[in-house]
Order: C-alpha cells, then structure tokens, then sequence
C-alpha cells in the first residue's frame, strides 16, 4: 500500500514555512540572549552606569578647567572627545575585560552547548554593550550644552551614529577578550589599548595638529571617524566626508563581528 500524496501545494507551503523559522530563529535567539545579557547585569546596572557617566564628566570638567576657559572653541574637542572616549571605555573596555573573565570561567562552553549560534550570542553582547554607551553620550551633550554655553545642533544621524560607532568598538573589545588567553591578559591589552585610539587619534584635537606618523596609524583606528563625525553632526556640518566616516565604521563593525564568529572557538579551553 503506497504512501498517500499531499494535496497539491502542500510541501510549497511547509517548505516556506520551514523557511521562514529558519530566519525567524536568529532574532529569537538574539533578542532572548540580549534580554539574558541586560538581565545578567541587573544587580550592578546603577554602578555600571555611573562608572560610563563619571569618568567622562569629571574628564569634561578637568579640561574646561585647563583649557576651556582661556579656549572655548576647544570645548567642542573637549565634549565630542568625551562621547567617543565613553563609548570606547563602555564598548571596548569593559566588554574585552567582561570576555576574559568569561573565558576564566569557562562560561562559553555553558553556551556552546545550547542550540543557539555563536554569531547570535556575540551580537547580543556587542548590542548590550551598545546600549550601555547611550546615557554616557546624552549626558555628557547635556552637560556641554547647559553648562559651558555651546550650542549643538543634533542631527538625526547621532540616533545611527552612536550605536554605530558603540558597535564597532564593542567588536574590537571582543576581538581582544576572545583572542586573550585569559582574563588578566585581556585587562591588561584592553588598559593598553583605550589610551591608543583615544589619545593617539584625533579625538580631542583637530587632526591637522598631529605628527605625521600619528596622522597616518590614526586612519586606522575607529574613534578617528567616530569623533569626527560627531563633530559633523553637532555642528551641522554633515556631507560627504561625515557619510565616508559612518561607512568606514560599518565596515569595522562588520569585520570584527566577523572575525568574532568565525575564527574563535569557544569551545577551545586553551
């Protein structure tokens, strides 16, 4: 007795159906892992955020204090040059110190054994590492804006912007916590590194005042585009070169995530 066929039009439908699980299940997963991300932090969320305001308010304030009120033009270097070293103490930082510690703990071979993939579970952290930059960057133009009498415009390209730029650097955090042996040689290279695309780029001077080797490597490191461009937009200077700098960090966003996902095993104990 010979099996019964489908009614005509079946296996289309269950075939688009399967496929429309198959695209579904990343987001799932995603959204799911994100939410187990922001849930992990729960108990530590308000010293979290403190420690990303703090440190760029009080670096605000000790410029204005140095430079500010003899140069109030600077103050734009000073404000925007925060934002970018916020998002780069909150995105690279501290996601590539979280990384070694987890990597200590053997804690992606808990999530290696759930049927999640890892490209799903590496953006959740680069996106909650992201959103974290977000009160830091507020509030720091919030500051520059009531207190030191500057005017900015905002341009709706900051709502991509920040995210964008959080993003690319929340990758190269990755890059050194999965690529560390462990997390005390992930703290170190991550303290190493923060100091070199932050003070070695032109984040808080104009690229012109910098030596011709720095200006060179600085075309090399992500917050050289992010800084500008969020100087662009503030200033309501947005063209061609401030869509050049978005795109430059897309593709760093996109290399590293790659990177990320398909040369680290972590599964790997060693």
């Amino acid at each position: 007795m010979g099996m019964a066929e489908e009614p005509m039009g079946v296996a289309p439908e269950r075939a688009r159906q399967r496929g429309r699980g198959a695209l579904a299940k990343p987001l799932v997963d995603f959204w799911f892992l994100f939410l187990g991300q922001a849930f992990e932090i729960r108990t530590r969320w308000f010293w979290f955020i403190f420690q990303m305001t703090f440190v760029p308010v009080s670096f605000l304030l000790f410029l204005w204090l140095l430079i500010g009120r003899d140069d109030p033009a600077a103050m734009l270097y000073v404000i925007t040059g925060n934002v970018t070293q916020g998002i780069a103490m909150s995105g690279m930082l501290s996601l590539g110190q979280e990384i070694g510690g987890m990597k200590d703990a053997q804690t992606f071979e808990f999530f290696a054994s759930l049927p999640v993939s890892k490209l799903g579970f590496i953006s959740a952290m680069l996106f909650r590492a992201t959103v974290f930059t977000i009160p830091a960057s507020v509030l720091v133009f919030v500051v520059g804006s009531l207190f030191f009498d500057l005017s900015f415009q905002f341009h709706p390209l900051l709502l991509l912007l920040i995210p964008l730029g959080g993003l690319s650097l929340s990758g190269l955090g990755a890059l050194v916590g999965f690529y560390s042996p462990n997390g005390k040689v992930a703290g170190l290279a991550t303290q190493v590194l923060n100091p070199i695309i932050v003070f070695l780029a032109p984040v808080f001077i104009a690229r012109e005042a910098l030596p011709p080797l720095l200006d060179t490597t600085s075309s090399f490191i992500p917050t050289t585009y992010l800084a500008e461009a969020l100087r662009d937009c503030v200033t309501g200077t947005v063209g061609p070169q401030t869509y050049l700098a978005i795109l430059v960090l897309g593709g760093f966003a996109i290399v590293s995530l790659w990177l990320v996902a398909a040369k680290v095993d972590w599964r790997a104990r060693d």
